[in-house]
């Protein structure tokens, strides 16, 4: 792999990481706060922290294959 693709796939999946940190951070903090609106049913409890641990598997993944080409075979 060229070694600008290896920079580039780096910072895209710190982002990527970042970014599900980020919304998992917003999820717990609205939840806590026992807001009520129009999308807090049964399932949006459930559904928004199991999509923030998937953003963040994806951005570790990322990382992980970042650190595996650097590495080599």
């Amino acid at each position: 792999m060229n070694a600008l693709t290896l920079v580039g796939l780096a910072v895209l999946s710190v982002g990527v990481l970042l970014g599900g940190l980020l919304l998992g951070a917003v999820c717990v903090r609205v939840l806590h706060a026992g807001r009520r609106g129009p999308f807090a049913d049964h399932a949006v409890p459930l559904i928004l922290p199991t999509f923030s641990a998937l953003i963040v598997l994806a951005g570790w993944h990322g990382l992980r294959a970042v650190s595996g080409a650097l590495v080599g075979p």
